[in-house]
């Protein structure tokens, strides 16, 4: 596989470790290199447990819980169905509702 050039993703980073645990490369940074990810990451993620996703990483930073961030999901799914048009004033003053800070102008996007 050619080395990636603007970034890799989580499923790059799972095939990569699978490949280096079967045999395929004889270095951990090879393997990086191969799929374009940062070779102090890929020992990290070898050194700590593969599982941990980047979404999971930083879930002490978020907003909402992944219980919170379901049920919101759920809202917006269901306004869709009705129709309703969603945009950060619709949506803002439910999450506000749900963890009880309105988020930032920007949290949207």
């Amino acid at each position: 596989m050619p080395p990636k050039q603007w970034g890799w993703s989580e499923k790059d980073m799972q095939e990569t470790i699978a490949e280096y645990r079967a045999g395929k490369y004889t270095h951990a940074a090879s393997a990086a290199v191969a799929y374009g990810i940062p070779a102090r990451t890929l020992h990290w993620h070898l050194k700590n447990g593969d599982d941990m996703s980047q979404s999971k990483g930083h879930v002490h930073q978020q907003l909402l819980t992944p219980a919170q961030e379901k049920a919101l999901l759920d809202w917006i799914i269901h306004l869709g169905l009705l129709a309703q048009p969603l945009d950060c004033w619709t949506i803002g003053p439910f999450v506000k509702d749900i963890c009880g800070s309105f988020p930032g102008k920007n949290w949207l996007q």
